[in-house]
């Protein structure tokens, strides 16, 4: 930087020149005090393009000190991707627009049978099974409008083995070029599991479907049973009390040795023995009735008269009037215009 003149100096010299000199050296001192200033501002100028370009360096060497682990944290940034990318458990390659394979690793290779050479340069269509090459196309270019997907597909092995892979599919855009992300897995054993739960649970409805058939047969097989059986007990116990009763009810009416009597006395407890298991099932339907209220009840369905059951049971038809009131009483037959045989033969309907 040149050295400033002095402003006192110029002062002593124009009071020396306006005494000593004419107006040519005034002219000539104001002329030399421009000079000054120019060169002053030049100076100043100078010093700030220095300071100016002083900051710009020292900016600039603060960038590039920054730049550098900035550079350092994205190559061991890639370095972890690119491991990851190879010791992923899942199948994972980056395919482009046309669905040709960029780049594979391990887990993809070992899935798909191939080489991770042999993978990539491949197309999607080498190993899709069930898809045509124009559904594979609209399918690509469903995931390019949508941005992502998930669905399954049936791939082909190297070894001409058909595994099922489940795929989650995502679209990128980038400045350079656009691709897809394509992570996969096996599902194959899952998948045969599925069908042989279908197959079991088909099985199963068959079988179901023909137990229900035996049990509908079955069910009618036992009632149309029980219906013989309930019609044979209730001739065994009415035949009994019709045409065995009445006679063993005369017997011991008339005049008998003590051993017919005991003879009869027999003869009437054995036979009570055998209809008891009658008259039990039949009480079941006239609940609360007695067994001689039972009998006058079937004597009644099957359109005996009052005098007829009378003389049949060796009773006088007060006694049988007195059991038919009983009997309407204990059913719950309260309208008396309702009729007791009619009555009788819609419960055993039911």
């Amino acid at each position: 930087m040149r050295p400033r003149i002095s402003d006192e100096h110029y002062a002593e010299s124009f009071e020396m020149d306006w005494d000593n000199k004419d107006n040519d050296l005034v002219k000539k001192a104001s002329k030399c005090e421009d000079a000054a200033e120019a060169v002053q501002k030049a100076g100043d100028e100078q010093e700030k393009r220095i300071d100016e370009q002083t900051k710009t360096n020292r900016k600039q060497r603060h960038e590039i000190e920054a730049k550098i682990p900035a550079e350092k944290r994205l190559r061991e940034k890639a370095l972890r991707n690119g491991s990851i990318f190879q010791i992923a458990m899942d199948g994972l390659c980056i395919i482009d627009v046309h669905g040709k394979i960029l780049k594979a690793n391990r887990a993809s290779s070992e899935m798909l049978g191939y080489s991770i050479a042999e993978i990539v340069g491949m197309s999607i269509r080498d190993f899709e099974t069930v898809e045509t090459p124009a559904e594979i196309q609209r399918h690509i270019q469903k995931v390019m409008d949508t941005g992502s997907d998930r669905f399954e597909m049936k791939h082909r092995r190297k070894d001409g083995e058909i595994v099922d892979l489940e795929m989650s599919v995502n679209f990128f855009i980038g400045e350079d070029a656009s691709f897809f992300s394509c992570f996969f897995h096996d599902i194959t054993a899952r998948k045969q599991a599925e069908r042989l739960l279908r197959k079991g649970e088909g099985d199963l409805k068959i079988r179901t479907k023909e137990l229900e058939e035996v049990n509908s047969a079955l069910r009618v097989l036992l009632k149309a049973r029980d219906e013989d059986k309930r019609t044979l007990e209730e001739k065994v116990l009415l035949n009994v009390k019709q045409l065995v009763a009445p006679y063993v009810e005369k017997l011991k009416a008339s005049n008998l040795r003590p051993e017919q009597r005991t003879c009869l006395s027999l003869l009437e407890s054995n036979l009570n023995n055998i209809v008891s298991p009658f008259v039990h099932e039949l009480s079941s339907k006239y609940v609360g009735l007695t067994p001689k209220e039972i009998t006058i009840a079937h004597l009644v369905r099957e359109g005996k008269t009052t005098k007829e059951m009378a003389e049949l049971l060796n009773l006088s038809v007060r006694t049988i009037e007195f059991h038919r009131r009983n009997i309407r009483t204990k059913l719950g037959i309260q309208n008396g215009k309702t009729s007791l045989m009619s009555y009788l033969l819609s419960m055993e309907d039911h």
